[in-house]
């Protein structure tokens, strides 16, 4: 089963911040981050990061085994 996690060029890991929205986006732990089953979800995080942020630069997924 592979294991999806999407890194901004800082090599940060998204994080989803859940109800209330409370803390950072960006985190450097592997452990706090999110997780996607799906290759399809994580490539939509990137597209939508790309498209709605440009100037942060292209995010990527990588996967986890």
């Amino acid at each position: 089963m592979n294991i999806y996690v999407v890194r901004n060029r800082e090599g940060r890991f998204f994080r989803a911040k859940g109800f209330g929205g409370s803390g950072q986006s960006w985190v450097e732990d592997l452990g706090k981050a999110r997780f996607y089953t799906k290759i399809g979800q994580a490539k939509s995080r990137v597209t939508f990061f790309s498209r709605e942020y440009p100037q942060y630069g292209i995010r990527m997924f990588s996967s986890l085994n």
